[in-house]
């Protein structure tokens, strides 16, 4: 192991540079219009030959680099690299490889070329010849048998002698990884007064066993709201815990919560358990439904559940502590004032709101069940609250105690409080939407990570499992869901404004999982084969759109109680569509909460892929419901398990909803494989499994490392491990630690157990789940397997990290990685279209392979590395491409394109190899490989910016397409939309027509701009006119043709658009004419917009939505120009606005920071510094300088040769 002291700049530079590869054993034909020479590679035009030179490297010992081996802290053999002393030259020769023939062949071997001596020299006597042949004999003997002795464990058995071309690029200095021993920054030092994660964190001295919540939920709109007690609620909190160790105080998460710190003795109380005072009651329940619909139509029926028998099942309720008149008393009250033994009552009509015509058409009442009620025993503790103290900053509030807690005792913990419904899309927030012209609104709730302690001071931590029971007060003309079943849904109480709904005890959870949802919403039921009812609940302005989710749900749910061999625990389970909603989903248990675009599904509005994409967040939060719900993670560390397991099932269980015709198994390739392929070349990723070190990691990693990543991990995994394997070892972990908390070693435990004796890993042994998976989830980045022909016989793979940059360091914390950046990869491999059996890269193998082979490593993507060729297999694969594609499987093909392109934007290989590539796309006709080609010359593309060169980039573009647009026929472009077996041949059409259009201004940007008249504001001309009802575009282009409209039309088709955005009911329409309005060429209206965004109390835009609307305003040179500017001079302003919306505020920095220029960098340099104290808590400020720098260099090395090949090849 080499080490490096990088204190110095500009020896930091220096050694890095060393890393960079050159361009070895490419075809002439692949470096013929490069400008840049290539070191050890010079070309014969007159005979169309190759020479690469081997200079004599002896100084270099292989004993030099054994001993460095072998001397490694690490005591691992192969963690530096694979080099084979055996196969050097030790003399300087040229090799000669002829490449005009339709199969390469060596015309000069340079070890035989150097045995030939000019005999012209002086000559020598016979004895002194006799003499030095003996020595020479003697010195070869003895020097094979030290090189013999020295390699014998570098060199596999029956390992290749013939090398036909080896340069320095494959031996140690680039293969072996350095470590970087200090070096000068302080990226990870703990800003003065900021908390450190761990001071975040609750001590384990208290553990909870039940939360009993009663809440009042004070929405306006529904009934008269004291204007003190607007946007509130009151809330009443008892909680049973033990104590696991003697403590003087209860520590609990409390955030914004108003708690009171003075009147201790009425505020809160302390009990103990006593478990001979528990006593038993029946609860009589009614079962109802209700179904709803808009202007008194009927919605679509589906089968409606019964309820299963529930009587046998324990409900705990905990009489209500009597204390003095509070300001939250009055929920105390009102819920105290029903009498819970009979509470059999008429069922209640749901009051319409004035203003609208929701009325209810069918009621029902189940038969009347029973349920059997324990009311846990309490007796007074005596032990007294002494003192509240609330820190906001560490997000707790700990109240001291007159004496210890007893360790082994329970105790139950009464105290009241209120709190307010906020703006910010967590906790207990608002959400709201226009009927008839008027503002409805409803409360809603989103927890996750840490947003359950601004609805009630809790353990808010996942370990912390515990069941929660909940009832909520609702004001008349409102319905009240949770995560339990209702128990009694929307009883009278003493005032005739408010209602109360009652609901069953969830299972222990985490309290990230609590749910609370208020409103005026309308429902569609049906229920699945086991007797789980489901519902899809919406606002009743788009309940016709619930059917294809609540079909779905249904659907899914089944079949993962089959494939997880766990029948699903609760009774019910609700999926609701909100109007505003952070995240895409949120999984929590029994009442799953979506943002409405990703949960209701109209034909009419949304083109199939936006179909697709409902149907994957179903299944994705349906996955969670066993891995998420049932099982947690212990703590946010290994987030990655669920939620990347979860990412991984959601693509079989798409493939069961579409019964195929989604090809998740192909989408996955393009869709998560090649996110986490992107976001993982970087040095500023992090590991799938890292250390939480300050608050804001929690936020950070809810990211595409966490989630596509994590899924690519465990297909990759379940590849090598066989389908049944797999599943048999996820269902034992299931049944292992259901209602559990786990880390990941307990998944890989019991993966262990489902390996079969024959199923060998690199070494012969039996596979080790924990042995290879820690390589993949411990270290960031992933490999490039390098594949070189060393002989007419065999090539030999190797394996090296790929970074985009090379001279980027990665953050301190996971630099010098603890597998050296190695790691076991697991080959799958073809030979001329004939799928081999799978074999191992530790170190580095052999596959037997003629030249006149065509080899692929990774068929069919199964591995998470990328694949880079010597010039023998770039070119075979090059010409099976032109000659038939299709023998090659679509998949494949994609991860060649993909993996060429990137390897390219790396500098690993010329970019002549991707391009060449592209030449076969004429007579290409599946989605797939069309896909990573178009990202791969988008990539080029956007590089390019605004220089006049683009244009010859995109000639070339349209020349490619055109074979396909030509095909298209405008006028059906709605053709096939509702039949899912075209999904991917209606998504071809839309992509090649967007491109080709943003590329072809003149022909295909005339029929869109008439589109955008004739059929969109010709015919939505009136005031009131609503979109998603009067717009004639077809659905797959009208995205595109409203921006254009906006970007090429005048101010009064800005306002237009801006109109009918105020006016759209659709919210999936409503973000495509959002976007369009950030399509304006007018720096002014952008930069006006800009702040309306940040000002979240105007409500002009949904906050939900900023993130599309500044990636719009960034889309073009000029937007991202604006859109930099505004972020460096408002930094400010933008985090006191976004900083609790983290997510939301990500996307804002990443859409801003889209620069490349050296002024902009080091503008943006000054800035972080000047901002350190809270840039840095946001790692993709890292990111985006990364990616700056990167696209800097990027334009410096390429753009020549670029524009070059593509002006020879339009």
């Amino acid at each position: 192991m080499e080490e490096i002291n990088l204190d110095d700049d500009s020896i930091k530079k220096n050694n890095l540079k060393n890393i960079h590869s050159k361009y070895d054993n490419y075809p002439t034909s692949l470096f013929k219009q490069s400008k840049t020479p290539i070191p050890g590679v010079s070309f014969n035009d007159f005979d169309d030959t190759v020479l690469i030179t081997h200079e004599d490297t002896s100084n270099d010992s292989s004993s030099n680099f054994v001993e460095k081996r072998t001397n490694s802290s690490t005591n691992d053999m192969g963690r530096q690299g694979t080099y084979h002393p055996k196969k050097k030259s030790s003399k300087k020769g040229v090799a000669k490889i002829s490449t005009s023939s339709k199969e390469p062949t060596i015309i000069e071997d340079p070890v035989n070329k150097m045995k030939t001596k000019d005999n012209n020299g002086k000559r020598f006597s016979g004895g002194c010849i006799a003499c030095l042949i003996v020595f020479a004999v003697l010195a070869a003997l003895t020097s094979a048998l030290v090189t013999h002795l020295v390699t014998l464990e570098q060199c596999p058995a029956g390992y290749p002698n013939k090398t036909i071309v080896l340069d320095d690029r494959f031996g140690p200095d680039f293969f072996k990884n350095k470590t970087i021993l200090e070096d000068s920054e302080t990226d990870n030092e703990t800003d003065i007064g900021q908390p450190t994660a761990e001071e975040l964190r609750l001590p384990k001295t208290l553990k909870p066993i039940w939360y009993d919540l009663k809440v009042k939920v004070y929405l306006p709109g529904f009934v008269e709201i004291p204007k003190n007690k607007n946007l509130t609620f009151d809330s009443s909190l008892k909680m049973k815990f033990i104590a696991d160790n003697e403590t003087d105080e209860i520590i609990l998460n409390a955030d914004q919560l108003n708690l009171d710190e003075n009147d201790l003795e009425n505020k809160y109380q302390l009990f103990k358990y006593d478990p001979t005072k528990d006593s038993t009651r029946t609860l009589k329940v009614v079962r109802r439904r209700m179904i709803r619909s808009v202007d008194n139509t009927t919605s679509e029926e589906l089968s409606v559940t019964t309820a299963s028998p529930i009587i046998e099942e324990t409900v705990t309720t905990i009489p209500m502590v009597t204390t003095a008149t509070s300001s939250s008393e009055n929920v105390t009250e009102s819920i105290e004032s029903v009498n819970i033994t009979e509470l059999v009552t008429t069922v209640q009509s749901i009051e319409n709101i004035e203003g609208t015509t929701e009325s209810v058409i069918e009621t029902t009442e189940k038969p009347v069940e029973e349920v059997t009620i324990v009311e846990e025993g309490m007796i007074p503790s005596d032990i007294k609250i002494v003192r509240v103290s609330i820190n906001g900053t560490l997000k707790k509030v700990t109240f001291k105690l007159s004496e210890n807690l007893k360790k082994g005792e329970k105790y139950i913990f009464a105290l009241k409080y209120t709190g307010i419904i906020g703006n910010l899309l967590r906790g207990l927030y608002l959400t709201k939407y226009q009927s008839n012209k008027k503002t409805v609104l409803g409360a809603v709730t989103h927890m996750e990570p840490d947003g359950a302690r601004q609805l009630a001071p809790c353990f808010d931590e996942p370990e912390f499992k515990a069941k929660w029971k909940v009832a909520v007060e609702h004001p008349t003309g409102t319905i009240a869901l949770s995560n339990g079943i209702e128990l009694q849904d929307s009883v009278d109480t003493k005032d005739k404004d408010w209602k109360l709904t009652i609901f069953k005890e969830t299972p222990p959870m985490s309290s990230y999982l609590l749910a609370i949802a208020v409103g005026n919403f309308s429902y569609i039921e049906g229920k699945a084969q086991t007797g789980t009812r489901m519902r899809v609940y919406s606002r009743p302005e788009v309940i016709d759109q619930t059917k294809f989710a609540l079909e779905a749900g249904i659907k899914v749910l089944e079949y993962y109680e089959k494939y997880f061999d766990e029948p699903f625990p609760l009774e019910k389970q609700d999926l609701i569509g909100l109007p505003d909603f952070a995240a895409g989903a949120m999984e929590n248990w029994g009442l799953v909460t979506y943002r409405e675009s990703a949960l209701l599904y109209d034909p009419k509005i949304q083109f199939p892929f936006q179909k697709m994409r409902v149907a994957v967040v179903i299944a994705h939060e349906l996955a969670h419901q066993i891995f998420g719900n049932e099982i947690t993670l212990k703590f946010w560390d290994d987030l990655w398990i669920q939620e990347g397991f979860a990412t991984f099932v959601e693509y079989i269980g798409t493939d069961i909803i579409s019964d195929g015709n989604f090809r998740q198994d192909e989408y996955f390739v393009i869709e998560a494989q090649n996110i986490a392929f992107n976001a993982d070349a970087k040095a500023t990723s992090h590991p799938l499994f890292f250390p939480i070190t300050k608050a804001e990691d929690v936020e950070q990693a809810f990211d595409s490392i966490t989630y596509e990543k994590g899924a690519s991990i465990i297909t990759m995994l379940k590849n090598v491990m066989g389908e049944e394997n797999f599943k048999k070892g996820v269902q034992l972990y299931i049944h292992e630690h259901k209602y559990n908390n786990t880390v990941h070693q307990d998944l890989w435990n019991a993966l262990e157990t489902a390996i079969p004796d024959n199923l060998k890993a690199w070494d012969g042994s039996k596979f080790d789940v924990s042995d290879f998976s820690n390589k993949w989830i411990e270290q960031m980045g992933y490999p490039v397997v390098y594949v070189r022909r060393i002989d007419e016989e065999s090539v030999e793979l190797l394996q090296k990290r790929f970074k985009l940059d090379e001279n980027t360091i990665e953050d301190k914390k996971f630099r010098n990685a603890k597998y050296w950046y190695k790691w076991d990869i697991p080959i799958w491999y073809s030979i001329n279209g004939e799928e081999k059996n799978m074999t191992w890269l530790h170190e580095s193998t052999t596959i037997n392979t003629t030249l006149k082979d065509v080899i692929i490593i990774n068929t069919e993507s199964r591995g998470f590395y990328r694949v880079n060729y010597d010039k023998f297999g770039w070119e075979a694969i090059i010409k099976q491409l032109n000659e038939d594609h299709t023998k090659i499987p679509t998949k494949t093909r994609a991860r060649i394109i993909d993996d060429a392109f990137a390897l390219a934007e790396a500098n690993l290989i010329p970019y002549s190899i991707p391009l060449n590539i592209t030449n076969y796309l004429t007579k290409e006709t599946e989605y797939i490989p069309w896909s990573m080609t178009m990202n791969g010359l988008d990539n080029i593309l956007s590089n390019f910016e605004d220089d006049p060169e683009v244009e010859t980039v995109e000639k070339y573009y349209n020349k490619l397409m055109k074979p396909l647009y030509d095909t298209i026929n405008w006028n059906q472009l709605d053709s096939y939309l509702e039949d899912d077996k075209h999904i991917f041949e209606n998504q071809l059409k839309s992509s090649i027509i967007n491109t080709y259009c943003n590329n072809n201004k003149s022909e295909c940007l005339r029929n869109v701009l008439n589109l955008f008249k004739d059929n969109f504001v010709n015919v939505c001309d009136q005031k009131d006119s609503v979109s998603s009802k009067c717009s004639k575009i077809p659905v797959m282009i009208r995205k595109l043709a409203y921006c254009s409209g906006i970007k090429y039309g005048t101010d009064e088709d800005w306002q237009f658009v801006f109109d009918r955005y105020n006016n759209e009911i659709s919210q999936v329409e409503q973000v495509r004419l959002l976007y369009a309005l950030g399509c304006t060429r007018d720096s002014v209206t952008k930069k006006k917009m800009l702040n309306d965004t940040i000002t979240i109390d105007n409500g002009k835009y949904r906050l939900q939505n900023v993130p599309t609307l500044v990636n719009s305003l960034s889309s073009d040179p000029l937007g991202r120009r604006v859109s930099f500017e505004y972020l460096i001079d408002n930094w400010k302003d933008v985090h006191s606005s976004l900083k609790n919306t983290h997510s939301i505020l990500n996307s804002f920095i990443d859409n801003s920071l889209r620069i490349y220029r050296q002024s902009d960098i080091e503008t943006y340099e000054k800035f972080l510094t000047e901002y350190k104290s809270t840039t840095k808590k946001y790692d993709n400020f890292k990111q985006n300088l990364e990616s700056a720098k990167q696209k800097k260099e990027w334009r410096e090395k390429h753009m020549e040769f670029l524009v070059d090949w593509f002006s020879k090849n339009i």
